[in-house]
């Protein structure tokens, strides 16, 4: 077998094997949006929610009225409520007025004592549709999904004053806060496709013809292709948008990890109009089409290549709204007057006026008096800003610029090349990057640095950035470069693939190196027993050369919650960390939101990051991308053993190891029993590194910790414990090794 194949074999299998953790997950909504001023009942589809308590939006304007858990249905219960629905329906045909037999439990199958599943006999139509469509859709599944297997029943009111855009949603289970999903505001008509039910005829849709706009909410199932039919008039500049892969971005077991719906315009005759798999370089894909005569049209919504499950969840818009292509320059300096010209379709205005009070990277939805457009990146930097002049394609009529600069330019046609030119002294170390993909322009960039006979010294392709892990191909340029002398420099930049256009726009920021950090949390949900410790993870984002120590700190928490294990050390971009809630913190019921900051001196100056909060999802089997979240909750459990203090507590919060040697650790343990026995196990151990002689005697602990003589001096981490019970050889009580949780993080250094 060839090794590779083997090694991704390995890879899959286990991947895809059942996750043992009872951590509460979610992997679709549907419908995933609706339209503001309504009321509506929705799916959530996951894993561990089928305690599910209570639901929550990042916005106070969507308010939960009720929330009812969802049983799955075995195989053979599912026959038996087929046969029940069956009875019903062919009691409908008769219309004698006679009441259908329905069978509750048969041959040890039991129908779950569930509020939509009592009085079938007594369901309206619409009400045993409902049934159908919850407890029965799709007929016949490949395989079950245990990551969307479980189903919580949402009924949610959406205030009319909500403002369209894109608001998060989570669970509250027993165990605490799942991840989060999106869940999308407007202000258009929205319905769900009527599917097709194959065991069903009755409950078959008729056909209906939507008037525009609209918003269509649907799903696709295996094998599944849905069709809309809609009016339109001559002229209309329709925009037909389907979001599906932006809705759930990242799929563990699905190639290539998202739905990557396609969608085809057809006209009356039923003749092909156009055909869309993809904008650009999106996978969600967009048609712009002026109608040429009034009349009758299809649109068709399928997968590429025909698979489905219950989490292809699909947003599909038909209509007349602004679409915005892309804006030119794409972005300003912090704090002076941006005023930017934007193009697409539909559009009211010509230019915009752009936020320029904060550096970074803006999403903004635009508001053209009450109609929306789509949403649109641009960036604002605090250094000078220029915008090419062409021509500027050799080294002769090179645009000059002045480091610092940030340059706005497009390779405006196919082999177009843009080229600057800089005065650099020697010693100097510049960085030269470009953002475009990240900025959500198609442009496939590099970038080359060449000295002022135009010899190459050094050039970029595709340079990977962990903060922008929602891209398919992380096709931006990056170069950090000491000047080797005293010269005139020159920077080219071209599209890989010698594309070109009007939005194949950049920036490049050229200037010294600016050493810098982001850090992510994940996940966004930190779920802390009462008096316990949760762990977290951080990871960092470095920026041109940055290699520092960061700590981590609370900001602005509420008093008795406490960091261990907060600071990361040079050399590392992710580590393991801890937050207890000390027993004089007051629960609250609800999710509290917290912030995370990072700090560090970067060449005698103070610099403090807001962590960005985040969820690491995996896709395709094998790869884990970071997808930000617009909050960091915690959520604290009641019930386990900590609820009245750590059952452990250890003297040692940092030691030092020799290399090839161990460190001792004490501690006190209580409120334990003599009938069962405690052991401890460092959870995800650094290589190297392990626990030996771990001692009680009375409510006392001992352990020692040995690092592999290996570990060179100077290495530095975190080490995660987590504390098991099970019964001891002498009791009669089943054996059974059960966690009690984890204690604060313990940091360590190599010596």
């Amino acid at each position: 077998m060839n090794k590779t194949f083997f090694l991704f074999f390995l890879i899959l299998i286990n991947t895809a094997l059942p996750q043992t953790s009872n951590q509460p997950s979610i992997g679709y909504v549907y419908p995933a949006g609706g339209q503001k001023g309504t009321t509506l009942e929705i799916i959530v589809g996951g894993q561990n929610i089928r305690g599910a308590r209570n639901a929550y939006f990042s916005t106070e304007k969507i308010k939960v009225l009720s929330i009812t858990p969802v049983p799955s249905l075995s195989p053979q219960q599912k026959q038996l409520l087929i046969r029940n629905l069956r009875a019903i329906v062919t009691s409908w045909y008769r219309k004698d007025n006679k009441k259908p037999e329905i069978v509750y439990e048969k041959d040890g199958v039991k129908i779950p004592k569930h509020p939509l599943l009592q009085n079938l006999e007594d369901k309206t139509y619409d009400e045993i549709k409902n049934i159908i469509e919850i407890f029965l859709m799709p007929f016949n599944p490949l395989q079950v999904k245990r990551s969307i297997q479980e189903k919580v029943l949402l009924k949610i009111e959406i205030s009319p004053d909500t403002e369209p855009g894109i608001y998060e949603l989570r669970i509250q289970t027993f165990a605490g806060l799942t991840n989060f999903l999106k869940f999308y505001v407007n202000d258009v008509k929205e319905v769900r496709e009527k599917e097709k039910i194959s065991q069903f005829s009755i409950f078959n849709p008729q056909k209906e013809v939507f008037e525009l706009p609209v918003i269509i909410n649907g799903q696709i199932f295996p094998g599944d292709v849905d069709r809309f039919y809609f009016n339109a008039k001559r002229g209309q500049k329709l925009l037909i948008e389907l979001k599906g892969r932006e809705i759930i971005p990242f799929m563990a077991d699905a190639v290539p990890g998202w739905f990557q719906g396609i969608l085809t315009l057809y006209n009356s005759k039923g003749e092909q109009l156009v055909f869309a798999d993809d904008y650009f370089h999106n996978p969600d894909p967009v048609i712009f089409y002026e109608v040429k005569e009034d009349g009758e049209y299809i649109i068709e919504v399928r997968d590429a290549i025909y698979r489905g499950r219950e989490d292809f969840v699909y947003r599909l818009f038909i209509g007349e709204k602004p679409f915005i292509t892309h804006i030119f320059p794409s972005g300003g300096e912090r704090y002076e007057e941006a005023t930017v010209n934007i193009y697409g379709w539909n559009l009211p205005k010509k230019t915009i006026e752009l936020n320029t009070y904060q550096p970074g990277i803006y999403s903004e939805i635009l508001n053209f008096n009450g109609v929306y457009s789509n949403q649109i990146n641009y960036m604002i930097n605090e250094i000078p800003e220029i915008i090419e002049k062409e021509p500027n394609d050799n080294l002769k009529n090179a645009n000059m610029i002045i480091i610092p600069q940030i340059i706005n330019g497009i390779i405006s046609k196919k082999g177009d090349v843009d080229i600057y030119k800089f005065r650099g002294r020697k010693g100097n170390k510049i960085a030269i990057e470009v953002f475009s993909r990240r900025i959500n322009y198609p442009l496939d960039s590099k970038i080359t640095l060449m000295d002022s006979n135009g010899k190459t010294l050094t050039s970029n392709d595709d340079f990977y950035d962990k903060s922008f892990d929602l891209i398919t191909h992380h096709a931006d340029s990056y170069i950090i470069f000491e000047l080797p002398k005293d010269d005139i420099y020159y920077i080219k930049i071209l599209d890989t693939q010698l594309n070109g256009g009007e939005n194949y726009i950049y920036r490049i920021r050229v200037e010294k190196a600016n050493p810098d950090f982001k850090i992510f949390i994940v996940p966004s949900s930190i779920n802390i027993p009462i008096s316990g410790t949760a762990l977290f993870y951080v990871y960092v984002v470095k920026k041109d050369g940055f290699d520092e120590e960061i700590e981590i700190t609370l900001k602005d928490a509420p008093s008795g919650l406490t960091l261990s294990g907060n600071k990361i050390p040079k050399g590392k971009d992710k580590i393991c960390m801890t937050i207890t809630a000390e027993p004089t913190f007051t629960y609250l019921n609800k999710p509290v939101p917290i912030k995370i900051e990072g700090i560090a001196n970067i060449g005698g100056k103070i610099i403090k990051r807001e962590a960005i909060p985040a969820d690491e999802m995996m896709q395709a089997f094998a790869y884990f991308h970071l997808v930000p979240s617009c909050q960091l909750l915690t959520f604290f459990t009641r019930g386990g053993r900590f609820s009245k203090g750590q059952l452990i507590s250890l003297n040692e919060k940092n030691i030092k190891i020799p290399s090839g040697g161990t460190t001792k650790i004490e501690g006190k343990i209580l409120n334990y029993s003599p009938n069962e026995k405690i052991t401890i196990e460092l959870k995800d151990p650094p290589n190297g590194i392990s626990i030996e002689d771990f001692k009680i005697e009375n409510d006392l602990i001992s352990f020692t910790i040995k690092a592999n003589e290996k570990l060179k001096k100077g290495t530095s981490d975190n080490l995660i414990i987590e504390v098991f019970s099970e019964p001891n050889e002498q009791s009669s009580t089943k054996k059974q090794k059960t966690s009690l949780g984890i204690l604060p993080a313990i940091s360590f250094e190599i010596i």
